[in-house]
């Protein structure tokens, strides 16, 4: 972005001339002096007098202070394994226990067994 595009942005009052002023004149907008100075030292370097006023210094210094600049990235790709469950499955077979699970027929199971309470006799 250069200043003469900025310059444009602002005789067509663009909703983006604010951003581009942040982007061009970062350091000097968040300098500790007055707001008139920094718009008359920014006006001065554009060759354009009152083109940039206090309050788009006072704007710029609100909301992109503290706003990084956006950069478009993309995020990492999810992989479609669970990391997790292949962590478990190595540890059972390193452990030696087989794959198989051995499950208790419930026609074999003798009911007395189950249904012990301290409040039956």
């Amino acid at each position: 972005m250069t200043k003469d595009l900025l310059i444009e942005l602002y005789r067509q009052q663009d909703r983006k001339r604010k951003r581009v002023l942040y982007d061009l004149f970062s350091s000097t907008i968040l300098l500790n002096a007055s707001l008139h100075f920094i718009a008359q030292m920014i006006n001065k370097e554009l060759g354009i007098e009152s083109l940039i006023t206090q309050d788009d210094i006072k704007y710029c210094r609100h909301y992109f202070k503290d706003k990084k600049v956006q950069v478009n990235a993309r995020l990492p790709d999810i992989p479609k394994k669970s990391f997790v469950a292949e962590k478990l499955l190595e540890n059972n077979r390193s452990d030696g226990r087989s794959k198989e699970i051995n499950w208790t027929n419930p026609d074999e199971v003798n009911l007395n067994q189950i249904i012990k309470s301290k409040f039956s006799k």
